[in-house]
């Protein structure tokens, strides 16, 4: 399952620098038709202790899959 979601991660990372900010997260849920507010990309993004790279992105992804949200 990690591969799947390293793909997903490069596919958000838009300018490829191992991270993903809330603007990339926000262009992510407007390519897939979601309607986000800045302030709401901006703390789920908040989530995560230190930058949004792939190993926080996994750790972060995993969180939700066992229930503590899913939005996609």
């Amino acid at each position: 399952m990690v591969i799947p979601i390293f793909k997903a991660f490069g596919v958000i990372d838009k300018d490829g620098d191992g991270k993903i900010d809330h603007k990339e997260l926000k262009a992510c849920f407007e390519e897939l038709g979601q309607r986000v507010k800045d302030d709401e990309v901006k703390a789920m993004v908040a989530e995560c202790s230190g930058p949004l790279n792939f190993p926080n992105f996994l750790s972060l992804f995993s969180d939700k899959l066992n229930g503590k949200w899913f939005i996609l």
